[in-house]
């Protein structure tokens, strides 16, 4: 594993975990890529949505960056287009680096989690530099007064141009309900662009892996159940990238 650390400005920066070619496994001379956006509302980076996750798909062949985005904590006077700019970046500099790091450029799918799935469905649906792949848990979608930033014309920004989704969330999620990722899905339909959604039936926001690892030693956020997301993820991005 090399891993990198790249200051994208003031206020965010961007970690990789990157896989390297060995000579016992002449078979993968490129791997493919995931961006993590950890959620937090805008007010911060949550550690659980960040490196735990990078880990898991590095596990699974991906070479995985975490990005740590602007956040009104970190500049108090942040618009939405900070963070946006932010994501942008991050994407750029794997594509542009794409070589170096033995990454294939048309494979880089990218994961968003609660506010970090706003920013990464607003990035997707916004912006010119699109990951080849999208998957967005309990996202953020339509306007909430509990993001401290907003994009608010998500929606109505969908189109055919916008990437193939893995969508997953639960029915009681109290912070995103279900009409966030049902609205996103219910428009990519429209757009006539490929998804996968899943509801599942009972968990609280913010549940990451639902596994130990990100539970904060909380018993509610150890969920069997939802923890299959991850595998279902794994077998989508299979088809899609």
């Amino acid at each position: 594993m090399k891993l990198i650390y790249i200051k994208l400005g003031d206020y965010a920066s961007l970690t990789g975990y990157v896989h390297e070619t060995h000579k016992e496994m002449p078979n993968l001379e490129k791997f493919p890529a995931m961006l993590v956006v950890p959620g937090g509302g805008f007010r911060f980076c949550s550690a659980r949505e960040a490196e735990p996750i990078a880990m898991a798909y590095y596990a699974e062949g991906y070479s995985a960056f975490t990005l740590e985005y602007t956040t009104v904590t970190a500049k108090p006077d942040a618009v939405m287009q900070d963070p946006i700019n932010d994501c942008t970046a991050a994407i750029r500099y794997i594509r542009d680096h794409a070589e170096e790091l033995c990454i294939d450029a048309n494979k880089l799918a990218m994961i968003g989690f609660s506010g970090g799935g706003h920013l990464a469905a607003a990035v997707s649906t916004h912006c010119e530099e699109k990951p080849n792949a999208l998957l967005l848990g309990y996202p953020g979608i339509v306007h909430s007064d509990l993001r401290a930033l907003d994009c608010p014309d998500i929606v109505e920004c969908v189109d055919e141009n916008t990437p193939p989704s893995f969508i997953f969330s639960t029915r009681n999620d109290n912070v995103t309900p279900p009409v966030h990722p049902l609205s996103f899905a219910n428009a990519l339909m429209n757009a006539g662009v490929d998804f996968e959604l899943h509801i599942f039936r009972d968990g609280p926001h913010g549940l990451s892996l639902a596994k130990e690892i990100t539970s904060s030693g909380m018993d509610g956020y150890v969920n069997p159940a939802f923890a299959e997301w991850f595998g279902m993820s794994v077998r989508w991005l299979k088809d899609t990238l």
